[in-house]
This record gives C-alpha cells, sequence and structure tokens, in this order.
C-alpha cells in the first residue's frame, strides 16, 4: 500500500517512463473528446471526466470546454499566467492518471493525480492550485 500521494504519483510516473502524454494516451487507447457540456455539476467544477472502457482496454477523457475557458477567465481575471501550452495538457494528463491508477484509494487519488500531472508536462505550479484560482474566481464574479 502506498504512503502519500506522492508516493502514487511518482509510482505512476516510473510506470510510464519518460513518454510523452501524446504516447502515453496512445498506449493506453484513450482518446481526447471535448464537450461543451455545463461547467460545474452540483457545485462542484468539472474540467474533464474519464470514461473507461475495460472490454477496449481503453477509454474518453471528455473535455468540458465551458469549464477550461472559464480557468483561463479566472487567470486572467487575477492576472496570473497559466501554462505555457494552455491547460487542456495538463487536465488530461491527470484524468490519465486515473486510467493507470484505478486502484488509487479515493483520499490519495486527487491529490495524486495532481502531483502526477504538474510533473508529467512539467507545469511552473502545482495542479490543484488551478483549482483554487477557479473556486475564487466564481465567487467573486458569482458566477453558477
Amino acid at each position: 500500500m502506498y504512503a502519500s500521494c506522492a508516493d502514487q504519483a511518482h509510482a505512476a510516473l516510473a510506470r510510464v517512463g519518460s513518454t510523452s502524454l501524446e504516447d502515453l494516451l496512445l498506449r493506453k487507447g484513450l482518446s481526447v473528446v471535448p464537450a461543451d457540456a455545463a461547467a460545474s455539476f452540483g457545485g462542484t467544477i468539472v474540467r474533464a471526466r474519464l470514461e473507461l472502457d475495460r472490454r477496449a482496454r481503453g477509454g474518453r477523457i471528455h473535455l468540458y470546454m465551458r469549464s477550461l475557458r472559464e480557468l483561463e477567465d479566472a487567470f486572467g481575471f487575477f492576472a496570473l499566467v497559466g501554462p505555457r501550452e494552455g491547460f487542456v495538457p495538463a487536465i488530461v494528463a491527470h484524468e490519465t492518471f486515473h486510467a493507470l491508477s484505478p486502484g488509487c484509494p479515493p483520499h490519495l487519488a486527487e491529490v495524486a493525480a495532481n502531483l502526477f500531472a504538474t510533473w508529467l508536462v512539467d507545469l511552473p505550479f502545482y495542479a490543484g492550485s488551478a483549482d483554487v484560482v477557479h473556486v475564487l474566481y466564481r465567487q467573486l464574479t458569482k458566477l453558477p
């Protein structure tokens, strides 16, 4: 059993090796599907959803583009600089962690996925900090 979120993320990175995110998606049989659905469900901000197909040994990562645009707006609102390549690679890497580590305990999974995304796509900040920026933006601008 893993002792920490960092252990989970490091173990996933070790399994992946030095592969690119694109190669990893191909290897895992994952496709990325943009969707223009609601930015939140029940008050929770959702930027992506992983849908695994165990029989086909692959799946889809649904990207909620409205949520991603809102996240970019949030970073702009606070005059923060986001990732050079945009947020999509980090969000996709986060969901890919869940595909790589389905046995990760729920209490570790989100933090571990954020660590994995931060390290895999070489973000200049912890991926989970984007959630704080997004929530503050919503509170200050009163978005639903």
